[in-house]
């Protein structure tokens, strides 16, 4: 928190990821901290336990949202809120409770200190990732012809749910066939047949930290020409992880990957950025992207997901989340789900 007292004097923070992130309690509340103290303001729908979740000291209000802005206006100085979490009429309320105090943007600082976990976030994480794997050994078990990617999505929605997943991390993509080029597929009602090749991205939550993971199978023998798909994004998610070194540039990590497709002559079929950073939300810095030169250091936690869409025949994409290491190290591979092409 240094970084953000050295241009606020009090923090004001709403919006459930930094609540949650600051406090460690998951509820419907508002944060306030200074440089030597931190409060968690919530109504007694949550106080109980808040009381016995939360790393801060916790404050039962019938008002938490003018209570706190009664301790910040107490307090005085310059108030530092997260502009990009915060909605617009929270903005004018504060703003309002506070009169003339001046409201400066975090943003960009909090955004910087969740994109390095701690040792224990990283942890948390990796149960978050083992649920992945799970419920993914145990769907293969339950596929069969005729289902459709509704049918597949709910499955293993359902499989990481009892394997220990309290939410899931993000809206579950099942996409069959022809529908494999679309990158964000939403799950149809077409069904599975022989020759499909299906894409699978899920991810869970657990203890308010996200995995993901993406898989691709066949159903069934695929033709020659997604054969020579799958090896090329296989080969490129290898050499995507043999980048993801600490010290190295985001970008090159995209680099490295996104030329090895392009080598292959399909350069034009990936469309996306090769990663994106995981923590307590899906997507956080830093962005594995051809622009950006974040360097990555230990314990930044990023995707490795190159794939390859081509319209009206079908894709492949191939992802797994890894913790940045010591200089030197390899990156730690949290998805444990084999990536040799199965076929069923």
């Amino acid at each position: 928190m240094d970084r953000i007292f050295k241009k606020a004097d009090i923090v004001f923070l709403s919006g459930d990821i930094n609540t949650f992130y600051f406090s460690r309690y998951r509820g419907e509340g508002v944060f306030v901290a200074t440089a030597t103290d931190a409060k968690y303001f919530t109504d007694p729908r949550y106080s109980e336990e808040a009381k016995e979740q939360a790393a801060c000291a916790v404050v039962e209000s019938k008002k938490p949202f003018a209570d706190a802005a009664a301790l910040i206006k107490e307090h005085g100085g310059t108030v530092g809120c997260d502009f990009s979490e915060m909605t617009h009429s929270a903005f004018l309320r504060l703003a309002a409770e506070l009169d003339s105090l001046k409201l400066v943007d975090i943003s960009a600082e909090i955004k910087e200190i969740r994109s390095v976990k701690s040792d224990a976030e990283t942890e948390l994480i990796k149960a978050a990732a083992a649920i992945n794997d799970k419920a993914y050994a145990e769907l293969l078990s339950r596929v069969r012809e005729g289902m459709t990617e509704m049918d597949m999505a709910a499955e293993l929605e359902y499989l990481m749910k009892l394997n220990g997943a309290e939410a899931l991390a993000f809206e579950t993509i099942a996409a069959f066939g022809e529908n494999g080029s679309r990158p964000h597929a939403h799950p149809s009602q077409r069904k599975l047949r022989r020759g499909d090749m299906v894409t699978l991205d899920f991810g869970a939550k657990r203890s308010g930290y996200c995995s993901d993971i993406t898989r691709t199978f066949s159903f069934g023998n695929p033709s020659e020409k997604m054969k020579s798909v799958y090896e090329t994004v296989l080969s490129a998610n290898l050499v995507g992880l043999s980048a993801a070194l600490a010290g190295v540039k985001a970008c090159d990590v995209d680099t490295a990957a996104r030329s090895y497709i392009a080598e292959k002559g399909m350069g034009e079929y990936f469309t996306h950025s090769t990663g994106h950073g995981v923590g307590a939300e899906i997507h956080e810095l830093p962005w594995v992207n051809p622009t950006n030169e974040t360097i990555l250091i230990r314990n930044m936690v990023i995707t490795v997901e190159p794939g390859i869409y081509i319209p009206d025949l079908g894709g492949v994409r191939i992802e797994d989340l890894v913790v940045i290491k010591e200089d030197g190290l390899p990156a730690e591979i949290l998805s444990k789900t084999p990536k040799e092409l199965i076929i069923m």
